[in-house]
């Protein structure tokens, strides 16, 4: 699911908030966290990360291609 959602955010250009707005207060101050959805951004790269129990960790990068 979230290598599918990194490559439509790459097509779409949509930036999900990837936090609660009321829980977090910017614990740290040059950390840039996207509170909300943000629309209309250009993405030329995304990654998606999954780790697991004993080491079975795996990522996938997505790119854009130009097909010109």
């Amino acid at each position: 699911m979230e290598a599918m959602i990194c490559a439509l955010s790459i097509d779409q250009g949509i930036i999900h908030a990837n936090t609660i707005e009321n829980m977090i207060e910017d614990p740290i101050d040059n950390l840039n966290l996207a509170k909300k959805l943000i629309k209309n951004q250009e993405i030329n790269r995304a990654v998606s990360a999954s780790f697991g129990f004993g080491g079975h960790d795996s990522a996938l990068v997505f790119e854009r291609v130009n097909n010109e």
